[in-house]
């Protein structure tokens, strides 16, 4: 499973006596049952209010882009477009010709990338330098697409606890301007910016959720992991159906731990 939590955290735990770590796990529990209560609480919100929510006119401010640099999916770096390790397993070609599709203006890396621990993993690499991995391979794109690398983004300064990924959802965004995290009535989720990008990045981020460093056994048939599919301003790829139909092939994998909804941005 992919680990992408603070670095710092898990070596401090990894330095700690028994009792210490007991102490450290039942904090740990204590945030991931309050972070769940909380996330939940919004999520349901959301879907029982959906209609009216997605019909009022705050519901574009969640379309408004400030700037097009490339991050993380991870529903701790907010804003921009979104690409797994700011597009390390696309691979150094197909990242550039996307880049230049997107029109982006810059590129980051994050501090506990799991797309970078996955990268290690399949190029052979010690996944302990996936922090180091994923600052190189930033800064690399950067310079040979001629875009300002705009820095390492550490676990203190991302948009969810250093301790776990806290989203409830997944955004499998066709519009290529959703920032969920401009509305608070949205759920906390991952962000795929899949009008530029696609590839295995949904797979990925339900991997996280499911896993040991996301809410992992909490979901279930009962409480799924929601993928929503973003369609509908007039620049999108797919169709509504299309998008759908596209993650639906992700979702089925996971025995009803996962639900599919589709989102569509009135025009």
């Amino acid at each position: 499973m992919v680990t992408s939590t603070g670095a710092e955290t898990r070596k401090n735990s990894e330095s700690e006596g028994p009792e210490e770590m007991i102490s450290t796990e039942h904090v740990l529990e204590e945030l991931v049952q309050q972070e769940w209560q909380e996330k939940q609480e919004v999520l349901t919100n959301f879907l029982a209010n959906r209609e009216k929510i997605q019909n009022s006119p705050e519901f574009k401010m969640a379309f408004n882009l400030t700037d097009r640099t490339i991050r993380c999916v991870d529903e701790g770096t907010p804003g921009g477009l979104h690409c797994a390790g700011s597009c390390i397993l696309l691979g150094l070609e197909n990242a550039l010709a996307r880049l230049k599709t997107a029109n982006a203006d810059g590129i980051t890396s994050h501090e506990g990338c799991g797309a970078a621990v996955a990268y290690c993993k399949t190029a052979g690499i010690d996944p302990s330098l996936a922090d180091t991995v994923a600052r190189e391979w930033a800064q690399k794109l950067a310079q040979a697409s001629g875009l300002p690398y705009k820095g390492h983004i550490t676990a203190e300064q991302m948009a969810r606890p250093v301790e776990m990924h806290n989203a409830v959802c997944a955004y499998y965004d066709d519009t290529g301007q959703m920032n969920p995290a401009l509305l608070k009535i949205l759920p906390p989720g991952f962000v795929v910016s899949r009008k530029y990008f696609g590839g295995d990045d949904l797979d990925l981020c339900i991997q996280i959720a499911l896993g040991d460093h996301g809410f992992g056994k909490r979901f279930s048939k009962e409480n799924p992991f929601y993928v929503f599919a973003v369609s509908g301003n007039n620049n999108s790829e797919f169709s509504a159906e299309e998008l759908a139909a596209e993650a639906r092939a992700t979702v089925e994998k996971y025995n009803g731990r996962v639900a599919l909804e589709s989102i569509i941005l009135p025009v």
